[in-house]
């Protein structure tokens, strides 16, 4: 699926097409998620992250789905790499909150 929407992407008629199509994804994950399906919205976030990688809320998003599903210490590296690519003061009070709990 990685590789289709990177060639999807790299198309020059697509280019403009990058944030719908990752709000797109990550919307599919979220529905997924509503349905109590954690396992498969793991996929789209994890979908959305590695073909987005400069994406705060990609990770955030990713790191939200592994934490309700158990994964903390996946969940810390998720959150780790959102803090790293925000710029939002309120987003990186909020990682540091997630990455303080896990690391107790």
């Amino acid at each position: 699926a990685i590789t289709a929407i990177n060639q999807y992407l790299e198309n020059p008629l697509h280019r403009y097409c990058k944030n719908e199509l990752e709000e797109k994804i990550s919307d599919l994950g979220f529905l997924t998620a509503m349905r109590g399906n954690l396992e498969g919205a793991s996929h789209y976030f994890y979908i959305t992250a590695k073909t987005f990688p400069h994406s705060f809320q990609a990770y955030n998003n990713y790191g939200d789905c592994l934490y309700y599903m158990g994964k903390n210490d996946e969940a810390l590296i998720n959150y780790e790499k959102a803090f790293a690519l925000t710029k939002s003061d309120d987003d990186k009070k909020s990682l540091l909150e997630k990455i303080g709990a896990l690391r107790k």
